[in-house]
């Protein structure tokens, strides 16, 4: 422990100390010198000027500061791998070549690239001069999409003394996948350090994601018309096509105006076939810079739901089996009778 320092927010407030002490000194001499320095009274004067002073500290915000140094000093590097990134691959290449470069004898350096998916680039240890080399023989598998929030989670995993690590993400920023917010509050919960290179040189990206598809909550059925919702994340107002393909075979068209931020569209459709349907919705736009993401999938099953089993105790079911009879199967028993299996 070095550097102890005493501050305080608002030092004028201890000036209070001169009037209470004063109060408290004229109340210990007012009593007859006979009874004043007795045990009991010199220490009630004691606690009291204790009490004082703590609680003229606490109301001028006192502070107690000191430096420790730190012995486990952790660093993780962070590299935006994605296709938003590429013009900035040698300006990344540099920065990371040059830290590891620089890098004291007593830090341990590690590494992830990222895009779609994450990769342990450079194991955390101290730094060789194999390092970069390795680093740099790592890539990622899919480059159209970025993923910020599980590559920090691949970061995080590797430190062993999160208290006093650091960890540097070198990205644009953009994110097509998830959100790095939650993660990042995490790791400041835990006093991670985070730091971040910006790599999109005040570019302006425009970028329109489709995130979730959502099926009705009820059963599909063949030839019954559904409302299907297809939820969009943009960063710009836009004009935008979307066609609907049901097991590749176009299904819908539809313009549509989206406005900045979270959007929803809305198909009616009814499945004509029974079994599996692969459902994907595509956009196409000209105000988005990748159109790798511009694709979502989902999927449907249609089964032939006609039979009814309703059981009953006193024939309290015949009015619910008229209902149906006429569209489904009904088979009425008695609550005895009920079936141990499907």
């Amino acid at each position: 422990m070095s550097n102890l320092k005493f501050t305080f927010e608002t030092p004028w407030l201890l000036f209070l100390l001169i009037p209470l002490i004063a109060v408290a000194l004229y109340s210990f001499f007012k009593v007859n010198k006979r009874f004043r320095y007795t045990r009991n009274r010199v220490v009630s004067i004691i606690l009291c000027f204790i009490y004082m002073i703590a609680a003229v500290f606490l109301a001028s915000g006192a502070k107690i500061s000191y430096d420790v140094k730190n012995t486990n000093n952790e660093v993780m590097l962070v590299v935006d791998e994605s296709f938003s990134t590429q013009e900035e691959k040698k300006r990344k290449n540099e920065y990371v070549e040059n830290l590891l470069k620089n890098a004291p004898a007593n830090v341990k350096v590690g590494a992830v690239k990222f895009a779609y998916d994450q990769v342990l680039a450079l194991p955390l240890d101290y730094v060789s001069s194999d390092s970069y080399s390795i680093y740099n023989r790592a890539s990622v598998e899919s480059d159209f999409a970025t993923n910020i929030s599980e590559a920090l989670e691949l970061a995080h995993a590797q430190l062993k003394h999160p208290a006093t690590a650091k960890i540097i993400l070198i990205s644009d920023g953009i994110e097509t996948n998830a959100s790095a917010i939650r993660v990042i509050e995490t790791m400041a919960l835990e006093g991670i350090k985070l730091d971040i290179i910006d790599l999109s040189n005040k570019r302006e990206f425009k970028e329109i994601i489709p995130v979730e598809v959502v099926m009705p909550d009820e059963i599909i059925t063949k030839d019954k018309n559904v409302t299907i919702e297809l939820k969009l994340l943009s960063s710009v107002r836009a004009d935008i096509n979307i066609k609907m393909y049901d097991n590749g075979v176009e299904a819908k068209s539809e313009n549509t105006v989206i406005k900045k931020g979270e959007n929803s569209v809305f198909f009616t459709y009814s499945f004509k076939d029974l079994g599996l349907h692969q459902l994907s919705f595509s956009l196409n736009t000209l105000d988005d810079t990748i159109e790798d993401n511009n694709i979502i999938y989902s999927y449907a099953y249609l089964e032939i739901l006609d039979r009814i089993l309703i059981l009953e105790r006193d024939n309290e079911g015949n009015a619910l089996a008229k209902t149906f009879k006429d569209s489904l199967k009904i088979d009425v028993k008695n609550i005895s009778e009920a079936p141990m299996s499907l």
